[in-house]
């Protein structure tokens, strides 16, 4: 069994199809492909762990729309490593 975490599975989807798309949104106008996508998280994970000083173990609570914004939030918390299972 291979184990891989999300952040893993972004970071392999951007390595072998960045350019795939990987959210739409009609109602925002919003077409991300996979770097794109990545390339939000990281930038947005980065500043929230230098404005909020948010660590790993940290409780971090999201509440959203479903929209552009949840997906990018929920990923950038997993590349930050504060949610487990």
């Amino acid at each position: 069994m291979l184990y891989i975490n999300l952040n893993d599975m972004l970071t392999m989807r951007v390595n072998e199809s960045g350019s795939e798309q990987a959210v739409a949104s009609h109602y925002e106008k919003i077409n991300k492909n996979f770097s794109q996508l990545n390339d939000d998280v990281c930038r947005v994970a980065k500043s929230l762990n230098e404005r909020l000083d948010i660590q790993r173990g940290d409780v971090v609570s999201v509440w959203s729309l479903n929209s552009y914004n949840w997906v990018k939030n929920y990923l950038k918390l997993f590349l930050l490593v504060l949610i487990s299972f």
